[in-house]
């Protein structure tokens, strides 16, 4: 299977995984982090021309990609990214056992390169963190894993 955009939108070789959550009140975040809200400003129910809501969020509530520069000092931005970046072959490493601030052990991927075989440069990697789960939403269980990945799209 070739890499090429064109061909990773032929939905006869690939299918299409959305792995965005539905953002919404009580979702969990990060401690430090302000919750998520979200307040009607206009309302059909109320006579108002149209429904509109206002939100309050932290930049990394819900699905989201980490930039660069969250962690590296001048490093890029989301908009310093191309679009193509974001789709494409990837990987699922399971993390979950780190500590927080817990860097991923080297081994860890090496080990799973053993069981799925070789991450190739370009691959994105998504790395399943301690803050996935107790009521976190997760990838679906269906999800593969490895190779498996190949041939799929995730969208968000």
């Amino acid at each position: 299977m070739s890499d090429t955009l064109s061909q990773l939108f032929d939905t006869r070789a690939v299918s299409f995984i959305d792995l965005t959550h539905p953002l919404k009140i009580g979702m969990p975040v990060w401690p430090t982090h302000p919750h998520y809200c979200q307040e009607m400003v206009e309302s059909y129910d109320r006579g108002d021309p149209a429904c509109n809501h206002a939100l309050a969020m932290s930049e990394h509530t819900g699905t989201h990609f980490d930039a660069p520069i969250h962690f590296i000092r001048g490093g890029a931005t989301i908009a310093e990214i191309p679009i193509e970046r974001f789709f494409g072959r990837m990987a699922k490493v399971d993390a979950r056992d780190c500590g927080p601030r817990q860097a991923v052990d080297p081994r860890r991927i090496l080990a799973f390169e053993a069981e799925h075989g070789p991450i190739r440069a370009g691959d994105a990697v998504f790395f399943l963190s301690a803050g996935t789960g107790s009521g976190t939403p997760t990838l679906p269980r269906s999800w593969p894993t490895g190779p498996a990945c190949r041939g799929r799209l995730a969208i968000s």
